[in-house]
Formats: C-alpha cells, structure tokens, sequence
C-alpha cells in the first residue's frame, strides 16, 4: 500500500483520527519510498518553522506581543472513570496528586509582534470540556467568524492535569508535546509528530506513535507499543511489553530478566545498551 503524508499548517482539526498504516511494508523499495517522503516532510516541518522563527524575529527587532488566557477547573474525582483529550497543536501534562478530585489547568497564549493581532487571534482559540457518562472530554479548536482569514499570531494550548493515580487516561494528539507522570491504572495515546515522556507509570499502557519520539522511563505493567517512523526509548522497564515497530529506531536500557519482551521491527534499529542490531 503506498502512502502519502499530508501536512497542513493552515487548518485545526477537531476530533481528528490518528493514521493507521493498514499493512507492514516488507518491499526495500516501498520502505525506500516512505523514508524519502518522511525525510522531505521533516525538512519541510523544519523549514517552515525556521522561516516563521526568522519573520517574526527579524521584523524591525520587534519585541513579540503576548496575549494569554488561563483557565483552571476541578472535578471530582468519584464523578470521573476516564479523562479523554482530543487535542491539536497543544502540550499536554499529567501528575498525579493524593486529592480525591481533577483538576484542569487550560493555558491558551498568542504571539504576534502587533499586540493588537495577537488578542484578536487569541479569541478564536477554544476550548472544551465536558462530563459524560463518567468520562471527562477535553478538547481544543479554533472557530472563525464566517469570511475571517486564518490567525496570524502563533497559538499554542497548554493543558495541566492534576488526577488520582487510579484515574483512565486516554490522549489523541498531533504535533505537540505530552508528558504523564504517576499513573497506575490503563493509559492509551494515539499521536502524531508528537514528544511523549512517560514516567513511573503502572497498569496497562498502550501507545501508537507516528513520526514522534517516545520514551518510556521506570514502568511495571502491561505495555503495548505500535511506532511507525519514529524514535523509542525503554528505561527501567518491567512486565509485559510488545513492540511493532516499522521504520525507526529503539534504545532498550533494562534488566532483561525483569522484562518480557515481544519485539517485531521492520527497518528498525534495536539498541540494547551498547549492543546495536539492525531490525528485519
């Protein structure tokens, strides 16, 4: 199956579905392909931002303009089974806390050099969030007013989560940065182009990442990873772990005797410690 990447830098998608690969490409030549489009999409990615950082930074020496809106409410936590997010271009962090209630801290910001500009923007970034049925949904879009031009201003979202360790913890996000510490009950993230660090967690854990970097750091449970073209490290790991891995690279740094590991790769490089195998 040949696959395109798109990237869009011009849109939001609200409720937005992680790709998922249908097949495992066995061919040198359709591997060779997807590399090559993978490396013209990252310099693409760097390309773009680079050209942004240098606009807004050599624009008369101006001084960026920021425009914030902060956010915080609490749930409790005997009203919530599952917290669920379905972000776009936002930073996501969860710790964990011994109060019997969640509380979420939602940081919506703008940057423009006019200030003007950046409030504007600032005002079509939403947020929600909503109980049903004993899970709590989080999200974040951006509405336009009808005929109003795409924001100018670089917006970035920022959610701050404070739960009980036994609370389910399910997260969708693309091209923004997660970080979860202290769970123990099942964790789940789907993301793309996104950084994950997870962190003395326990309970199941399963994570599907495309073009991203995952690690994985003092972890004892039942963990299931799926990674397409990106980069993984195991540290201290524990338990179960299967690992589907195509077009990537893994760092394996643990006890072997304390872990049970189902490793299949495809074009992937498995390091164990110093010790470098090239995945078939």
């Amino acid at each position: 199956m040949k696959r395109s990447l798109v990237v869009s830098h011009g849109s939001w998608v609200v409720g937005h579905s992680v790709r998922r690969s249908g097949s495992w490409v066995k061919s040198r030549t359709l591997f060779a392909k997807s590399h090559i489009a993978y490396r013209k999409a990252s310099y693409i990615l760097h390309f773009t931002f680079y050209i942004l950082h240098f606009t807004l930074t050599a624009t008369a020496q101006t001084t960026l303009q920021v425009a914030t809106k902060t956010v915080e409410k609490t749930y409790p936590s005997a009203q919530v089974e599952a917290l669920k997010f379905v972000a776009e271009r936002a930073d996501v962090e969860v710790m964990v806390w011994g109060k019997p209630e969640i509380k979420i801290i939602t940081e919506l910001t703008a940057k423009h050099p006019d200030r003007a500009t950046a409030t504007a923007d600032l005002e079509n970034l939403k947020y929600g969030i909503e109980l049903i049925e004993k899970t709590l949904y989080c999200r974040n879009y951006l509405m336009l007013p009808k005929g109003a031009t795409k924001p100018q201003a670089n917006l970035k979202v920022r959610f701050v989560v404070l739960m009980p360790a036994s609370c389910a913890l399910n997260v969708q996000n693309n091209f923004g940065k997660i970080h979860i510490k202290g769970l123990a009950k099942q964790t789940t993230l789907n993301t793309e182009f996104c950084s994950t660090d997870l962190l003395n967690m326990t309970g199941k854990i399963t994570v599907n990442t495309h073009f991203g970097e995952l690690r994985l750091t003092d972890i004892d449970g039942q963990i299931t990873l799926t990674a397409d073209h990106s980069e993984t490290w195991l540290k201290q790991i524990r338990g179960q772990c299967d690992i589907r891995a195509q077009s990537g690279s893994i760092e394996i740094n643990t006890d072997k005797a304390a872990l049970k590991l189902n490793l299949k790769t495809n074009k992937t490089e498995v390091r164990y410690a110093q010790t470098l195998v090239d995945g078939r």
